[in-house]
Parts: C-alpha cells; structure tokens; sequence
C-alpha cells in the first residue's frame, strides 16, 4: 500500500539490505555500551574543556581565553585600564560562547590577591566610591571631607562616626583607613530634597529607611533614605547622570559596614563577601606576571585549533615559562575527579626547579629541602610537616591552617585580640559574625 513500508523477507537481514531513498533504517545498539560511551564523553568534555586546570599551564579553559584576549586587546601590565565588558565581550565574542557572568566571575577572581597567591590580572574599581571634596559627618560635630580625613589619618589620628548597627540603632565607631580608590572614575550626582548634592560612581550604594541597599543609579524620586537625625528624613530629589570622570575614595567601618555623610543620610563602604560591581563599571589589564605565561606565544610555541565558529585560532595551552599550576594552585570538580592544589612561593620552586633540572633522580625528600609548603596569600600558619610530605609525596592528603593572632594590653587596660592573619578563602565578614556572636554569648570578652 502506498505510503507503508514494506515487509522486509525473512530471509533479508534488517541491517544488510540496500534501503530505499527516504526510508528509515532503525539500527539496534546496546544500551550498556551507548551509556558508557556517551557518559565518557560527557565526562571528558567536563574534565578536559571547562572543570579542571591544564597541568601545563595550571589554567582552565576560560581562564586561559580570557588572557589570550587580553593580549590580543593590548591590555599588557604597562598599558592603561579598560573596561571588563570590553574584555568580556571579546572573549565571548571570539573564544567562549557561554555565560557572561561565569566569564566576568573567573576574570575577578584572577585579580583578587586574598584569593589569588599571584593574580594574573591587575583591576581596578571593584566598589563604589565618592569624590575627594565629599564630606563625612564625624561624632565630635565636625564634617570633614575624604581629603581631609586622609590627612589626619597620617598623623595617626582616629576619628570616628556615625553608623547603623544590625538592630537598626545608630552608633559611633571608628573610620578605618580612608583611601583612594580609583583614578579616572565615572561619576553620577545624587540630589536630596534638602538640595544636598552627593557625587559617588553609580554602583556605590546608599541605606534605604527600610534597611536596604540601592545603589545610586537605580535611586528614584521619592526614595526615602536611612536619616542620620531620626527627626528628619530625606527623599531622593533626582539623580543626575553624566557628570564626567574624577578621582573617588572610601573608607572602612568595620561589623557594620555603613557610615553617615554630612548630606544627613548612610551609604555603605566596601567588606569582604561582596560581589564585584557590574562589568561596566570595573576596569582591567593584565599583570605583570601574566607576561610570562604568554611569552613568545607568536613565536609557535604552542599548537592552535580553530575557535567554536572557525573564524579565528586559539591556543590549546600557553607557553608558560612559570609552574603556575603550583604558583596559584587549581581547584575543580569534574566528573569523577577533582582537584585541590594550593598556591606555593614563587622562589622556592623555582629552587626546586633548579635543583631538579640538575639532578633529575631528585627525591620527595629532596625537593622538600627547597619547597617546604604551600604558601597562601592571607597569610596563616601550617601545622604538621608530617602531613605536607605525605600529600607532595602521594599527591592526597591536607594541611591543617590557623590563623595568627595576639593578645595586648592597651593604654586603658583591657585586653584586645589583635588577628594579623586569617586562613586560606575564610571569609572575613563571616569570621567577623562568628566573633561578634562569640562576644555575645559572653564567651569572649
């Protein structure tokens, strides 16, 4: 019948005969080898193109084209800044068509020194910020602005202001290192109804009278902010953007992280924990470090494949002239393996480099006389050589971190807690909340 298959004879195998044009041919697989086939595919593409680092190099996939990038853009440790998404864009653009927030995330993390034992890209702007001529409303009456406070923290001054607590109480606390933050910023101005003019970057943030955060450009009319003087409250008159480029600064107040401008209301400063501001916003080049692993790369050093389109070539890994897997250790889950390598000095491998070039039969134990542990960028103490060389030499294993910490008598007679060093990726803001609910359990005094 027209339109219906015919039956094939019995005698006519089902996967040899010759198929006519347009008819479908079903060929049986087994199930067991088609799982395990497309899982180790899987698994592969996983391992290989995006979890875990290349020995050879010590960077992942997207880390490796983010810095190819930026070299093809010029962005070299000696040129100016330019803007993330600028570099963002090319690489998603050019190399890695995945998520923009996943890109922008690694490129961040690979210019933070606390996460980072050598970070391979220099950034700047990671927070809002105010101009130099912006006042701060002090607790002895005084309105100093940044400029002014910058001088008399050198003097060894202390001054102090006002700030909102966790329970929604304004305090005074000290202002902790008031600094410049970036040069050449995008500035915005933020008017009050009581014709008080604020000029800060548009990602910096100000204290709601609900307890929230807004940052400036998504401030509107009407929009009533926490009040320095509870008796007064103060509305968002308009936000005024273009206001060109200027030098801005902050300051840090500790545990509560918002202090009082003399405009009457509570922005908030920087901490650890929060998110970098939007790519638009932050500026970036690479390090100087970052040289040495894209050196003589034109020079066909390293093999290059096509790009996802094939428009273009990419480099499968780069030439590398520093251990940076070991530099700045690697960690990543993939599937059905992982990694966790810590960061380590750069000159006692290359000691060990040295060494080992000379004398290849070199030992664990000898390699152990130059390299004596890993070296984390926030400081802290290793416990246990014993555990340290068994993990270099078996390649498994853990070291057990404290922070460093001493205990002082001060002019009045009490006794402080003074912590200079913290361990490896412990989030100081948490470590901050642990203390403060140490304190109030009376557990620490």
């Amino acid at each position: 019948m027209k339109g219906r298959d015919k039956k094939p004879n019995k005698k006519e195998s089902t996967t040899d005969r010759t198929f006519a044009e347009g008819e479908e041919r079903i060929s049986p697989i087994n199930i067991v080898t088609e799982m395990r086939e497309s899982y180790l595919d899987y698994s592969m593409s996983v391992i290989v193109g995006r979890a875990l680092p290349d020995v050879r190099d010590g960077l992942k996939p997207v880390h490796r084209r983010i810095l190819f990038s930026m070299n093809e853009l010029g962005l070299t440790a000696s040129s100016k800044f330019r803007k993330s998404a600028t570099v963002v864009g090319d690489v998603l653009g050019k190399y890695h068509p995945h998520g923009d927030s996943a890109c922008y995330d690694a490129m961040v993390r690979m210019a933070q020194d606390f996460a980072m034992r050598y970070p391979l890209v220099a950034g700047q702007g990671n927070f809002g910020c105010f101009t130099k001529d912006t006042k701060v409303r002090l607790a002895d009456g005084r309105n100093l602005s940044f400029e002014e406070l910058i001088n008399e923290d050198k003097t060894g001054k202390t001054n102090y202001t006002f700030t909102v607590d966790s329970e929604g109480k304004v305090v005074i606390a000290p202002i902790v290192k008031p600094r410049l933050t970036r040069e050449k910023a995008e500035i915005l101005t933020v008017v009050l109804d009581n014709d008080e003019e604020i000029k800060c970057t548009p990602n910096h943030r100000f204290l709601l009278k609900s307890g929230e955060y807004l940052e400036a450009q998504n401030l509107k009319a009407g929009l009533y902010l926490m009040p320095v003087d509870i008796n007064k409250g103060f509305q968002v008159k308009k936000v005024v953007f273009g206001g060109g480029y200027e030098d801005v600064y902050d300051l840090t107040v500790n545990e509560t992280h918002n202090f009082a401008l003399a405009a009457g209301v509570f922005v908030h400063n920087s901490i650890d924990g929060d998110s970098a501001a939007a790519m638009r916003y932050t500026e970036a080049k690479m390090s100087k470090l970052t040289a040495e692993l894209l050196r003589d790369i034109d020079k066909e050093t390293v093999d290059f494949i096509p790009n996802y389109d094939g428009s273009r070539q990419e480099p499968t890994v780069l030439p590398s002239v520093v251990p940076n897997l070991l530099l700045n250790g690697a960690m990543g889950i993939a599937v059905g393996m992982a990694t966790k390598i810590p960061p380590h000095n750069l000159t006692e491998l290359m000691d060990a480099l040295a060494h080992l070039a000379d004398h290849p039969e070199a030992t664990t134990e000898d390699l152990l006389e130059f390299v004596k542990g890993p070296d984390f960028p926030t400081g802290g103490l290793i416990f246990n050589q014993e555990d340290i060389r068994h993990a270099y030499a078996t390649g498994r294993g853990g070291v057990l971190m404290r922070g460093e910490a001493e205990i002082i008598e001060n002019k009045a007679g009490n006794y402080q807690i003074i912590i200079s060093s913290i361990p490896y990726q412990v989030n100081k803001s948490e470590l901050i909340v642990k203390i403060a609910d140490l304190v109030r359990d009376k557990k620490v005094e």
